[in-house]
């Protein structure tokens, strides 16, 4: 069972790094969100949560195994923080990553100012 987490969760940063693997990989092989989650029998939606790098989203062993078959990479390469700052950067890029998770605040105090 996936669940959201609090940013002050002791593996936030892990289940973060996953995601944004998660995102990479995806994207590597051309593939949508409901492409992967078709094939790792998941919703979109799960998928979606599990990228967003302001969402903390835990997911289970089983899911992961299934989006790590399907993004054909070994599990541990999710794991790995290597594209990290690729991915950091295109999200700081589209104003995305806030750590507090006020994405929709920024966005509305950007167009008051």
């Amino acid at each position: 069972m996936a669940k959201k987490l609090d940013f002050s969760s002791k593996h936030a940063d892990k289940f973060i790094t996953i995601g944004l693997n998660v995102s990479y990989y995806r994207r590597k092989l051309s593939m949508t969100q409901e492409d992967l989650a078709d094939h790792a029998n998941l919703s979109r939606t799960h998928i979606s949560y599990l990228e967003a790098p302001n969402v903390v989203y835990s997911i289970s062993l089983d899911a992961f195994f299934n989006i790590a078959e399907v993004l054909q990479v070994s599990p541990s390469d999710l794991l790995e923080e290597k594209y990290l700052d690729y991915q950091k950067e295109f999200y700081d890029n589209l104003a995305c990553v806030n750590r507090r998770g006020s994405f929709y605040e920024e966005i509305a105090y950007d167009k008051k100012y």
